[in-house]
């Protein structure tokens, strides 16, 4: 299960650094459609403000499984990550 949870992490450092560096192709392919057009909406307000949202020196701290439940055979993970790192 750590092994599990450490991976969810290196997804969600992917995530903050397509983020960082507007890389949509990138945060398509790791999250929801929901959540992909509100990155999106958020990213180019950042682009017409001409601003950029900085994070550096991610340490993971600890995570665990909060709940895993199945419906019509899709499993779906719930898991805490706890992580330190700067952002401005």
């Amino acid at each position: 299960m750590e092994q599990f949870i450490l991976n969810r992490y290196q997804d969600y450092l992917a995530i903050q650094y397509a983020w960082m560096e507007f890389k949509y192709d990138m945060l398509s392919n790791k999250t929801t459609n929901e959540l992909y057009n509100q990155y999106q909406m958020q990213l180019e307000t950042l682009k017409t403000k001409g601003q950029k949202n900085v994070m550096k020196d991610f340490q993971y701290v600890d995570g665990m499984i909060t709940s895993v439940s199945k419906v019509n055979n899709q499993t779906t993970v719930t898991i805490e990550i706890v992580t330190e790192f700067y952002d401005y």
